[in-house]
C-alpha cells in the first residue's frame, strides 16, 4: 500500500480569519490548556476535524508590540509549522494584557469548509476558558442539510447544464457586445486578491460597526437591491455539508431565505459535494451571472469574552471574481464584508445602500504564510 503523500498547503485555497476578543480576563490565565485542546476536541463527537489535520498554537507578544487588529493580522510572523496541516488556530496574547486576545485561523478549503474552521476556533477558546470538553459547543450544522448524495435529483443535473448553456450564450453575445460579460475586464488577466487590491483592481471593504438597529433582514434587503442594480440573475450560495460544501444558484431573495428552496437550487458540483474548484478564469466565468453570498450564520460561543472584530479573507479570489459579500453574526454582533472589481464597486457605492451598515474599512489582504517567514 502506497504511503500517503505529505500535506502540501495550496496557497490559492487558503481561507484566513482574524478574531479579536475583549473582556477576556477569564480566558487569558489559561493559555496552558491549549496544549491539550486538540486531543480533547478530536477524542469525541464535538468536531468533524481529524486530529492530524488540526494544529493549535499560542504566541505572546512583548509589551511594546502593538496589540491592534491591523498590527496582529498584517505584521506578526508565523512559524513554519502552519504549512504542515490543513487547519491552524493561533491564539495571540500580549505580555501584561489580561483582558484581550487575538485569534488567527488558517483553513485549507480542499479539506474543510470555512464555517467548520470558524466554529473550531471558538471551540478552542471555549476549552481554554473552561478546561472541560463538556463546556465546548458541538458543531451546530452537522446533518442540518441531510446527506449531499440525497440531493442528486435529475433537476440538479438539469440546473447544471442550464448554467453551462447560459455561459455559452454569454460567450457568444460577448463576441458582438464586449460589455455583455459583466464588464470589459472579463475574463481579464488573473491576479490574486493580494496583488489585485494592491494594484487597485479589486476593492475590499468590511463593516464591523454595524448599528444594532440594522437587522439581518435589512442586510439581505441591501444585498438584494445591489443584485438587482447589477442585473445579476442568481445568488451563488454555499450549502454546508460539513466538512465539504455544494453551491446553489438561487434566483430570488425569498428563495434564499428558505432552506428547502436553497437545497432545491443545488447546481455545483452536479453531484455530491467537494472543495471549491481551482481559482482561475473558468471559476469566475462559471458564475458570471451571480452575486456570491457567503452566509456563515449565527454563532454564540460558550465563553465570557466578547468578539469585537472578525475578518474573513480568501486569498484565492482573483480580481475577475464576481461581486462577493460575506456575513457572520457572533454574539449578536454582525460583521459584513464586500469586495468587487472597481467598475462594479463604483456602481454599488453610487447607490448609497451600504451606508446603512455604518463606516466602511478598506483593507488589503495579506498572505497568511509565506515560506521562510519564520517565527
Amino acid at each position: 500500500m502506497a504511503e500517503p503523500k505529505p500535506y502540501k498547503m495550496p496557497i490559492e485555497k487558503i481561507l484566513q480569519f482574524g478574531i479579536m476578543v475583549e473582556s477576556a480576563a477569564k480566558m487569558t490565565p489559561h493559555k496552558d490548556r491549549l496544549a491539550n485542546v486538540v486531543d480533547a476536541l478530536t477524542s469525541g463527537s464535538k468536531t468533524v476535524v481529524k486530529k492530524s489535520d488540526l494544529l493549535v498554537l499560542s504566541h505572546t507578544v512583548g509589551k511594546n508590540h502593538p496589540f491592534s487588529f491591523a498590527a496582529l493580522h498584517n505584521d506578526l510572523p508565523l512559524p513554519d509549522s502552519v504549512a504542515t496541516v490543513p487547519m491552524v488556530v493561533e491564539v495571540v496574547f500580549k505580555e501584561g494584557v489580561k483582558d484581550m486576545l487575538f485569534v488567527r485561523i488558517k483553513n485549507d478549503l480542499d479539506c474543510y469548509d470555512g464555517v467548520t474552521a470558524t466554529h473550531t476556533s471558538f471551540q478552542v477558546l471555549e476549552f481554554m476558558e473552561s478546561g472541560s470538553i463538556d463546556k465546548v459547543s458541538p458543531f451546530p450544522y452537522t446533518g442540518t442539510n441531510g446527506g449531499a448524495d440525497g440531493h442528486n435529483s435529475p433537476g440538479r443535473f438539469l440546473r447544471f447544464f442550464m448554467q453551462l448553456a447560459r455561459i455559452f450564450l454569454a460567450v457568444v453575445c460577448t463576441m458582438f457586445s464586449p460589455s455583455y460579460w459583466r464588464g470589459a475586464w472579463m475574463p481579464g488577466p488573473l491576479q490574486s486578491t493580494i496583488e489585485a487590491s494592491t494594484k487597485g483592481t479589486r476593492v475590499c471593504r468590511r463593516y464591523k460597526n454595524i448599528p444594532e438597529s440594522v437587522t439581518f433582514r435589512e442586510i439581505l434587503s441591501v444585498m438584494d437591491a445591489i443584485k438587482t442594480m447589477l442585473k445579476l440573475k442568481f445568488y451563488a450560495v454555499t450549502v454546508n455539508f460539513s466538512p465539504t460544501v455544494a453551491l446553489a444558484l438561487v434566483p430570488t431573495l425569498e428563495a434564499l431565505k428558505s432552506r428547502e428552496a436553497r437545497l432545491g437550487c443545488l447546481t455545483l458540483p452536479p453531484a455530491g459535494t467537494g472543495p471549491p474548484p481551482p481559482m482561475d478564469a473558468a471559476h469566475s466565468g462559471a458564475l458570471f451571472n451571480c452575486l456570491f453570498y457567503n452566509n456563515y450564520g449565527r454563532h454564540n460561543p460558550n465563553f465570557s469574552g466578547k468578539v469585537t472584530d472578525f475578518l474573513w479573507d480568501w486569498m484565492g479570489i482573483y480580481d475577475t471574481f464576481l461581486t462577493f459579500t460575506h456575513v457572520v453574526e457572533v454574539q449578536g454582533k454582525k460583521f459584513v464584508r464586500w469586495c468587487a472589481h472597481p467598475d462594479e464597486w463604483k456602481k454599488i457605492e453610487a447607490t448609497g445602500l451600504l451606508s446603512k451598515l455604518g463606516p466602511a474599512e478598506a483593507f488589503t489582504p495579506v498572505p497568511f504564510y509565506s515560506k521562510g517567514k519564520g517565527d
